[in-house]
């Protein structure tokens, strides 16, 4: 082949390529374009500033109800299914349902929806989506909290069609914990550059039962001598008594902390935990660092979660310390319980003992740091 003739083939492949992905970067502005609803948006403005919701949620649940109107003009006869009719390269033909636009459904077509409409919907989500029983649960439960707004509290809608719908029946799974020994193994695990800082995550999962949101979450200024102020879901507070383990763990970090903040000059730095390049840390890099803890024990990452840990502090705590529920309950900011209706019927002296119960509270791996410097306890 020529030079010029060369030249030109892969000026034309390259051509090729943006045009595809041009064509991809299209498409995808298109299906954004058509899952925007304003009634759903308004919905979700009114779950995170009012309800306090995650963005984590709002994404599920934003998501659950896209479907519902996509399907809604589906059963409508609304959707044209033979222009989202698509092909795979193996020559099987599929419908793009993304491709069907929400963005026009009003409060009138809404009004119109019965009962047996969202029965039909849950049941396609079944057949066409493969949803599995969790998920067709959750829908329900978007379902419902979403016509709830739109005919008790916005009076949008002249009756609830979702009052009645029930939830697929599930069987509750059983949550994975370590045993005693396990948890001692996996303190002891760290090793390395960070293995302070590591141990003193793995130590505040284990003693306190706390979130993976909620620690990533943590600032310095969260921490008043020997308790913590925790911002648990939905924005509910909570303030949680920290155990010897603990503290000896957090004195140990805190001043590897502040001088990877001197040497790194993160001066706005207001997280507890920061990551090796100084930013706070993500719940997927909190979620890596148990994996591999986890994996060096011996123990099957997939099964055993950084939420394994919360369920270990629960059961160590529970079972070890014989902690009523009530009191369990608060230290793990679980949203069925208010956290002004427990302080009536709990002393705060309750809460600091159901922490201390935990025999992990005694395991501290370090016993050089000095905790009544940094958590000024007893001066």
């Amino acid at each position: 082949m020529a030079k010029s003739e060369k030249s030109n083939s892969e000026s034309l492949n390259s051509n090729s390529l943006i045009s595809k992905e041009n064509q991809r970067q299209e498409l995808k502005e298109l299906r954004k374009k058509f899952s925007n609803n304003p009634i759903i948006e308004e919905y979700l403005d009114y779950l995170l500033t009012i309800k306090g919701y995650s963005d984590h949620t709002l994404t599920s649940y934003k998501r659950d109800l896209v479907w519902l109107l996509r399907y809604l003009k589906i059963r409508n006869g609304k959707a044209n299914l033979n222009l989202i009719r698509k092909k795979r390269k193996n020559g099987t033909s599929f419908i793009d349902y993304t491709l069907i636009d929400i963005s026009d459904v009003t409060i009138e077509d809404i009004k119109d929806i019965h009962y047996a409409d969202l029965y039909a919907f849950i049941s396609f989500t079944a057949k066409e989506l493969n949803n599995s029983e969790n998920s067709r649960k959750r829908k329900v439960t978007t379902l419902k909290g979403f016509f709830r707004y739109l005919y008790h509290t916005i009076h949008a809608i002249d009756e609830d069609p979702a009052l009645e719908l029930i939830a697929p029946k599930i069987g509750r799974p059983q949550p994975h914990y370590l045993t005693l020994e396990q948890a001692q193994d996996l303190l002891d695990s760290p090793s390395g550059l960070h293995s302070i800082r590591d141990r003193a995550i793995l130590t505040i999962f284990l003693n306190t039962g706390i979130r993976v949101s909620e620690l990533t979450n943590l600032k310095v200024t969260d921490f008043q001598k020997n308790t913590i102020h925790i911002t648990g879901k939905g924005k509910k507070d909570r303030i949680l008594y920290l155990n010897d383990a603990v503290l000896q763990a957090l004195a140990s970090y805190i001043p590897i902390r502040d001088q990877q903040i001197k040497d790194q000059m993160l001066d706005d730095q207001v997280y507890l935990f920061i990551s090796q390049k100084g930013t706070q840390f993500s719940t997927r890099g909190i979620e890596h660092m148990i994996e591999k803890y986890v994996r060096q024990i011996g123990l099957d990452p997939h099964k055993y979660t950084v939420h394994s840990l919360r369920h270990t502090a629960a059961t160590l705590m529970h079972y070890y310390g014989q902690i009523d529920i009530k009191t369990l309950q608060q230290v793990l900011g679980h949203e069925s319980t208010q956290t002004t209706e427990i302080y009536t019927h709990l002393e705060n002296h309750e809460i600091q003992i159901a922490l201390n119960s935990n025999p992990l509270s005694q395991y501290k791996t370090t016993e050089d740091a000095d905790v009544s410097a940094v958590f000024k306890i007893g001066n």
